[in-house]
């Protein structure tokens, strides 16, 4: 009997396992060329009109930003589109095929008095987190005038066990540079067929184990 109850606690652990680590995801944009609109440009995410890639003008590009980004900031990303309200409030949305959990994070290089709002929304259209930073001051001490190079991680946090599908970003227009963008993984489970054919081969495992043990 010990082994029939082996089994079946093998098989419900391997029902509800993981079989692999998702990795975390992170747009970097350094793959685009200066003065790209971002849109398809990544499988399984999908950008609202109105992002471009640039490139730093210090590289041969015409973006005003430099440095201090993880990647060292050769390519970034700006918002020129859709506006919301008088105060030309810009807003980017970014739809995720496969889904985001745990968190979001960005490395941004704003201007003073801006403020970046973010928000998480799972399937249903439910808002699942929100955020907001501000205090930011990139351009202070960068030389050439008139480039940023102060940059700031801004993260949202999203509760446990929730998955988004959307996020949405809301800045001032022309505030600044935003680059790493990062989702975090989405946990990956085995199809449910998978499981249970792994369940039945211990299953018939621990009776033939009983079998054997058996006398003649």
């Amino acid at each position: 009997m010990k082994y029939v109850s082996s089994a079946v606690i093998s098989g419900l652990i391997a029902l509800v396992s993981p079989v692999s680590q998702a990795q975390d995801i992170e747009l970097d944009f350094e793959t685009l060329s200066n003065f790209t609109e971002v849109l398809d440009s990544y499988a399984g995410f999908h950008f609202t009109q109105g992002a471009y890639a640039f490139t730093s003008k210090l590289l041969g590009g015409s973006g005003s930003f430099y440095g201090g980004a993880p990647d060292s900031a050769t390519n970034a990303l700006i918002l020129d589109g859709t506006t919301d309200g008088a105060e030309r409030q810009q807003h980017l949305r970014v739809d995720v095929a496969d889904g985001f959990a745990g968190f979001f994070s960005l490395s941004v290089a704003f201007l003073p008095g801006t403020t970046l709002s973010l928000q998480a929304f799972g399937a249903n259209n439910e808002l699942l987190a929100s955020t907001s930073a501000s205090n930011f001051n990139a351009s202070s001490g960068c030389t050439p005038p008139g480039y940023v190079c102060k940059w700031t991680t801004v993260r949202l946090d999203l509760p446990a066990n929730g998955l988004a599908y959307r996020l949405e970003l809301f800045a001032p227009s022309g505030a600044g540079w935003m680059d790493d963008l990062t989702f975090g993984a989405a946990s990956v489970v085995p199809e449910p067929s998978s499981a249970l054919l792994g369940l039945a081969g211990l299953g018939a495992l621990s009776l033939r184990r009983r079998q054997v043990a058996q006398p003649s």
